[in-house]
């Protein structure tokens, strides 16, 4: 069961990792050609929000394996 558990945890903070660059690059490309990014720096800090979520997880697992 904890394997399972790691590797799904292992796969969020990966997929959340992918998010968070793709929205790092929109805001880039949007500032570029001058266009407003306040909501999308907004969900960006959600994003990173969930990422630290995920990543908090993902070290509880990896500690409880580790006992």
């Amino acid at each position: 069961m904890a394997e399972t558990r790691l590797e799904i945890a292992k796969q969020h903070v990966a997929e959340a990792h992918k998010i968070v660059e793709q929205q790092k690059q929109l805001i880039d490309c949007r500032k570029k050609v001058g266009l407003d990014t306040t909501s999308a720096e907004a969900l960006l800090r959600n994003f990173q929000r969930a990422l630290a979520t995920f990543e908090d997880d993902l070290a509880g697992i990896e500690a409880k394996i580790k006992r």
